[in-house]
């Protein structure tokens, strides 16, 4: 009887701490300056919103952006991010906010994964979609995270969260550049490229939700293909992947895959760096991209 007494015991004091620590770590998470966490607790007033994976990470730099165009931007991007995720943080992000004058949405993110969604379970307790996302996918994760709440804030996610609790993370983006001797050895039977997969049907359906949804908020939504490194450009490649969105999506894609054309501008092949961010955004600027009223086909 006394061991059973003892094993209630713990078992309490175990779900008071747990309950006590998870919510200092849930008021912890609400005020960082961290993208998601400004997405579900604070309110954003964009005018533009970059989406998609690490290429839009390091593509689209909000405070030089910000700094050349008369508008407010943020980069909702995330390393990995993919379709169905772009279209539930798209989607979030309306729900809680007045909607922005365009989207810009880097295609290579049209994949259908959902390999970085765990390190969002911190935001499961307040986004149902989320949720929902997470114990379909992730149940064993899902489950955890809601028998010990604690567990929700156990990533490396939570880290950058602690990071950007105190500044934003809207200038994270890659500072060092690609080195020569690598560039050298580029071969050219290394210019086929992984990321220029065949968008399958699951992301085709999330993207045609996201152009609906852009459509019935009067939202522009542009299509981009970021920069890739020249060494790394097959032309034939790159026009066939685009041609396949573009047909199955009726919308076009504006390719900027040899916009940006120094070594010192990459990071590696597929990821440009700071600099060629800024020069990226000097020509968008000399191109009129953001002027042209025009959206859907």
């Amino acid at each position: 009887m006394k061991l059973i007494k003892k094993i209630i015991f713990v078992v309490m004091v175990f779900f008071a701490l747990d309950y006590l620590i998870s919510d200092n770590l849930h008021k912890i998470s609400s005020a960082s300056n961290i993208r998601y966490s400004r997405l579900f607790y604070q309110s954003i007033h964009a005018d533009v919103i970059f989406i998609g994976n690490s290429r839009a990470v390091n593509t689209f730099y909000t405070p030089y952006i910000e700094k050349q165009f008369s508008f407010q931007a943020i980069n909702l991007a995330y390393n990995g991010l993919s379709a169905p995720l772009m279209e539930l943080f798209i989607n979030e992000y309306l729900q809680r906010n007045e909607a922005p004058d365009t989207i810009v949405l880097e295609v290579t993110a049209l994949k259908n994964d959902y390999d970085v969604l765990k390190n969002f379970k911190q935001y499961t307790f307040d986004s149902k979609a989320l949720m929902l996302l997470l114990n379909k996918h992730n149940p064993e994760i899902y489950y955890a995270s809601r028998l010990a709440k604690t567990f929700a804030y156990n990533s490396e996610y939570f880290l950058r969260t602690l990071y950007y609790l105190n500044r934003s993370d809207q200038d994270w983006i890659n500072r060092y550049q690609i080195e020569p001797d690598f560039y050298e050895k580029i071969q050219p039977s290394d210019k086929k490229l992984d990321l220029l997969e065949f968008v399958d049907k699951q992301s085709m359906d999330s993207l045609r939700r996201i152009i609906n949804v852009c459509r019935q908020n009067n939202i522009r939504l542009k299509l981009v293909l970021a920069p890739i490194l020249d060494k790394m450009r097959n032309k034939e490649d790159i026009d066939a992947y685009v041609k396949d969105i573009e047909n199955r999506s009726h919308m076009d894609v504006t390719d900027l895959s040899a916009v940006v054309n120094e070594i010192s501008y990459f990071a590696d092949t597929i990821h440009s760096n700071e600099k060629g961010a800024e020069n990226l955004a000097d020509y968008l600027l000399k191109s009129g991209f953001f002027d042209n009223k025009e959206s859907f086909k």
